[in-house]
């Protein structure tokens, strides 16, 4: 039994009903239009770069499609598209999906493969997926067929589909979401995997860390943007500029939502002891030095940021505000409990180092991310220039062709 689609706005053209056996999943044949996977096809074929990934359990190549999406011209789905294809899914699994797409594809080959696994969601993972092959005039015998699993060893596979052209899966992800693919025999095995999150809540950490500044110490008379450029931030290339840029560009906008002098001082600095994603610590160990210049207030607010544990956060905020800031202190896996006045800071500082940088990648590279997402749900909370601010390069996303 199928059911066709009847709407313009659908992608994907035909999808047999849920199943539940072995877990949550729906077939697709055809997936989409011809000139659709013609072109994605094509994409792989010619101007891919294939990156190899390989772990314990799986061999592969991967190409992020959305990321590697520099110009327009080389987008295959619009922003809109990516919505509704995740807007079918959300009505296909009968949830709530948040505005969030990654589209990634991988390419195997002989001997490559994938192990017995899982994926199930945590912190940042994706909870639904939707996994298209690309793969003409294909044989049995050239292997890499994707595997459903009652459990975790062969003998419980349940239901076996072949990488056929512009057909595909979509599966829930959970701890019984076994799956795998056969190693390839012959020739190279091309999908596309579209990943979608819902708004399930992340476990609390079962340990706290309460984190007091020190006493208030004066701001030294030295201007923060002269000491960025004494500490040589000028020539530290950062999201395709320097730097300095990046620091200033961050206080600028926190200045512009007409936040108080601390915040703007610590967005100025806030990545000078590194972070999750920016490792270059220029101040490491020099916590005493940057409190002389901008302040404990400010200091502690840098310092947090450094060990803030973004993608936890932005699962917490697609939910409202949290009452605690999830991080990482080292090789300590314990959370850190502020008031709400820093953790407004904190959020103020983020979505300002986001915006920055945000304008200088291709629009539909922001459903990749989780933070455009976790901000807008709690845009209400938000100052409201802002919340203007975020809103204008969501309309930037969204009018993407």
């Amino acid at each position: 039994m199928t059911t066709e689609a009847l709407i313009s706005n659908d992608i994907l053209q035909r999808v047999s009903v849920v199943e539940e056996d072995p877990f949550p999943h729906f077939a697709v044949s055809p997936a989409f239009t011809i000139d659709v996977a013609d072109a994605f096809l094509s994409r792989f074929l010619t101007d891919a770069v294939w990156q190899h990934n390989r772990e314990h359990f799986y061999d592969q190549h991967d190409f992020d499609v959305l990321l590697s999406s520099q110009t327009r011209d080389r987008s295959v789905m619009s922003v809109a598209q990516l919505l509704s294809l995740k807007n079918q899914v959300a009505g296909f699994f009968e949830t709530a999906l948040i505005d969030r797409v990654t589209v990634v594809a991988h390419r195997m080959s002989a001997g490559q493969g994938i192990g017995v696994h899982t994926d199930t969601p945590h912190l940042d993972r994706e909870t639904h997926r939707l996994v298209l092959f690309f793969n003409k005039d294909f044989d049995d015998s050239y292997g890499g067929h994707l595997i459903l699993l009652a459990g975790s060893t062969p003998d419980t596979a349940k239901r076996a589909f072949r990488p056929l052209f512009n057909t595909g899966v979509g599966f829930a992800l959970s701890d019984r979401s076994f799956h795998a693919v056969c190693d390839v025999v012959s020739g190279d095995r091309f999908s596309l995997v579209f990943s979608f999150w819902d708004d399930r809540q992340v476990p609390e950490p079962a340990d706290w860390l309460h984190e007091d500044s020190d006493q208030p110490v004066p701001a030294g008379d030295q201007s923060v943007s002269t000491r960025l450029v004494e500490w040589g931030t000028q020539l530290v290339p950062h999201s395709g500029k320097s730097l300095y840029d990046h620091l200033c560009g961050v206080g600028d906008l926190l200045a512009q939502w007409n936040l108080d002098a601390d915040v703007v001082n610590a967005g100025r600095c806030h990545s000078l002891y590194g972070t999750a994603s920016f490792e270059t610590a220029i101040l490491a160990g020099r916590r005493p030095l940057l409190r002389s210049i901008i302040g404990s207030r400010a200091e502690h607010l840098v310092y947090l940021y450094s060990i803030l544990d973004r993608a936890k956060l932005y699962r917490l905020l697609v939910r409202g505000l949290p009452s605690y800031v999830p991080g990482l202190l080292a090789d300590r896996d314990i959370g850190v409990r502020v008031s709400p006045e820093v953790l407004f800071g904190l959020l103020a500082i983020d979505l300002a180092n986001y915006l920055e940088q945000a304008h200088r990648q291709a629009p539909i590279q922001a459903l990749a991310g989780a933070e455009l997402t976790a901000y807008r749900a709690i845009s209400d909370a938000l100052p409201v220039s802002a919340a203007k601010s975020l809103n204008a390069w969501w309309q930037v996303v969204l009018q993407t062709p």
